[in-house]
């Protein structure tokens, strides 16, 4: 799971809305986190405006902005290769 909030916005914070992107997906919040490894207190407090993503965050929003396929898929090859308890994902 992704967590990270920074306190001061950097430049490129504004390239990704994370609440629009969620919403274009047709994602609620809980499904988001789920599938791409987001921390749900992070990305409320993102899409609230009360925290901004951290760098690592943005880079991987953008990520599923370009391709949301293939960083789900990319999620959960890093999902089954750390898990202890293999979940029995395919795509």
């Amino acid at each position: 799971m992704m967590t990270g909030r920074d306190a001061t916005p950097a430049p490129e914070t504004t390239a990704i809305d994370p609440r629009r992107l969620r919403r274009r997906l047709g994602l609620t919040i809980a499904d988001f986190c789920e599938i791409y490894r987001f921390g749900p207190g992070d990305l409320a407090a993102w899409e609230s405006g009360s925290a901004v993503p951290d760098r690592a965050a943005r880079r991987r929003l953008a990520e599923i902005a370009d391709d949301p396929a293939a960083a789900m898929t990319s999620c959960i090859e890093k999902l089954n290769k750390t898990a202890s308890c293999k979940p029995n994902i395919h795509l």
